[in-house]
């Protein structure tokens, strides 16, 4: 295994389960699947997500935690107040009620210009999901990959999309093909782990860099909106 290979299940192992609670599905339109990153903004309750994934009658979702599934508690849907989105960039929010669980506060949005280094995007894609809203039947699970910055402007990073990735069967790390299409992990976060020693103790840092939004299928690239743009929209 490579340097990336060996972060990314130290990654999925120690922070993917702390992150993921973050991040939640929107179901959008009759059969898609889009995501979206639980944020508390001063206050409001909010749902980080792409614009397009807030366009067609979006209903979002809270997925039981161990707690709940033990208390036989399904997943809850969140009332949605309103919908707000960028202009000019595939950006937006949703404002909701209390989601009644953990939430990535505004000091963890990484406002400065991201060049390199390793990132991880959270969401719950289409490969994974089956949704029959006719039929009231909704199954998705959530799915991370992480990678490597391509190319930075001042409205968008570019991330590699690898081929082929690795996960746990039997106790053991298998290689696993990446799926030819990201669908589903639009509105999904796009994180950086950092970690420092404070004495004898190690504190570790999760932060939101951006909204992830678009791909190529054969370029094999995903797109992130930085961050920062969703504060402006914030602040409006």
């Amino acid at each position: 295994m490579n340097e990336s290979q060996l972060k990314y299940q130290e990654f999925s192992l120690r922070y993917l389960p702390d992150l993921s609670n973050y991040v939640v599905p929107i179901h959008v339109g009759d059969d898609q699947i889009g995501s979206g990153v639980l944020v508390n903004w001063c206050g409001r309750h909010i749902i980080a997500t792409a614009r397009h994934c807030i366009e067609n009658q979006p209903r979002a979702f809270v997925p039981s935690t161990r707690i709940e599934q033990d208390m036989q508690m399904s997943t809850r849907q969140i009332q949605i107040l309103q919908a707000k989105s960028h202009e000019t960039l595939d950006v937006g929010y949703l404002e909701i009620e209390d989601p009644r669980t953990g939430e990535i506060d505004g000091s963890q949005f990484h406002l400065d210009r991201v060049e390199d280094g390793m990132v991880h995007i959270i969401g719950y894609p289409e490969s994974l999901a089956f949704v029959d809203w006719p039929k009231k039947k909704f199954s998705v699970c959530g799915g991370a990959f992480s990678t490597s910055i391509v190319e930075v402007a001042d409205d968008f990073m570019k991330l590699d999309y690898p081929e082929q990735g690795w996960k746990v069967e039997k106790d053991e790390w298998v290689p696993s093909r990446f799926p030819d299409t990201p669908r589903g992990f639009s509105g999904g976060g796009c994180f950086a782990v950092e970690c420092r020693t404070a004495g004898a103790l190690q504190i570790v840092e999760y932060k939101l860099l951006g909204i992830q939004y678009s791909w190529s299928k054969n370029g094999r690239w995903v797109k992130v909106i930085p961050i920062r743009h969703l504060c402006e929209l914030l602040s409006q």
